[in-house]
């Protein structure tokens, strides 16, 4: 059994324009819970089980925050109970899994404590995150590939394939290609909005003496489907973010986030700075590390151009759009057992 408690605060100098959550929007300080969860499972033998519960945040660099047990946001999106699977596991070569399964595209993961910066990527923002669905596992020497049936990007009822070949060379290296391909009718939900966008990632890290560095790159698209309820038009999203982690010593680190992402200029707004947007982002996270504890101060830089209103962000007191960046100030602390 292990998991994390902390708490985190954010503030931000600029917000998006009649933002929700409801009923003010987005606020200029934001603290709450990052992470409150359990992880129960059963990592050997045949048949093994995973079961993570609690509750999480998911603040993410340039957009909306809200309250951790907000509707329709973080823990509501994928419940109290957002992994949760069986695993079938009959030699060491081949693994089954069914259930609840956290996604195999992005470089990020789900929850705060388990990433190198408490805010994820705008590039993590377009990934899936948990799904619904049976993975099929085959590793062999270096290689390991993975195919998935599940909801794609959570969607109950419509079908989707998920993917992941990757290859790791020795212990400090590694590369991935990842992709889902979900069904282009499926319906926009509290998740994902367009959720039958198909997705294409490269991603790979390497690791020398002190240094870890990684890489995210992906590929988005939107086809059209006139169903009223998806109503989606054409377009094409890509991004690329850079990863870095400098270990002092044994109880501080230093990590980096940069990315660059944009999207096309008609169809269906992709990212949801509005059409043409491209967006860049730097954030940097010192964290010291005391046996269980961990604290780490954040700050974020977002610049958004290109965005048909030419401006996304306003001051917390105004009501009309006329920033084009914003700075968020950082810090989460807790323990992880």
């Amino acid at each position: 059994m292990d998991g994390a408690v902390s708490g985190y605060y954010l503030y931000s100098n600029n917000v998006p324009p009649n933002s929700t959550p409801p009923p003010n929007g987005d606020k200029k300080n934001r603290y709450d819970i990052s992470n409150a969860l359990v992880n129960i499972s059963k990592p050997d033998g045949v048949v093994r089980f995973t079961i993570v519960a609690g509750a999480y945040a998911f603040p993410t660099v340039g957009e909306t925050t809200a309250k951790t047990t907000q509707s329709g946001y973080n823990t509501d999106l994928y419940s109290a109970l957002p992994i949760a699977y069986l695993e079938f596991d009959p030699n060491s070569s081949v693994s089954i899994k069914a259930g609840k399964l956290p996604t195999m595209i992005g470089y990020e993961s789900a929850f705060t404590y388990q990433n190198i910066d408490i805010q994820r990527s705008i590039l993590w923002g377009m990934q899936p995150v948990v799904s619904r669905g049976i993975r099929f596992t085959y590793t062999k020497g270096i290689f390991s590939g993975n195919i998935e049936l599940n909801d794609g990007f959570y969607s109950e009822n419509k079908l989707a394939v998920e993917g992941s070949f990757s290859l790791a060379p020795n212990q400090n290296s590694s590369i991935s290609f990842n992709f889902i391909y979900p069904d282009k009718s499926t319906k926009p939900n509290s998740t994902a909005n367009p959720a039958n966008k198909q997705e294409y990632e490269l991603t790979g890290s390497y690791t020398l003496s002190k240094f870890t560095f990684a890489f995210d790159s992906m590929y988005v698209h939107v086809p059209t489907e006139t169903d009223p309820s998806v109503n989606t038009q054409s377009n094409h999203a890509f991004g690329i973010a850079g990863y870095a982690t400098y270990n002092i010593n044994d109880a501080w680190s230093l990590n980096a986030r940069t990315e660059y992402d944009q999207e096309g200029s008609s169809g269906t707004d992709i990212m949801g700075f509005g059409l043409g947007a491209h967006v860049y982002s730097i954030t940097i996270t010192p964290e010291y590390k005391y046996k269980q504890f961990f604290i780490r101060p954040e700050v974020s830089y977002v610049h958004i151009t290109n965005v048909a209103s030419a401006y996304y962000y306003t001051s917390p007191s105004d009501t009309t759009a006329t920033k084009n960046t914003q700075i968020r100030l950082g810090l989460e602390a807790g323990f992880v057992f």
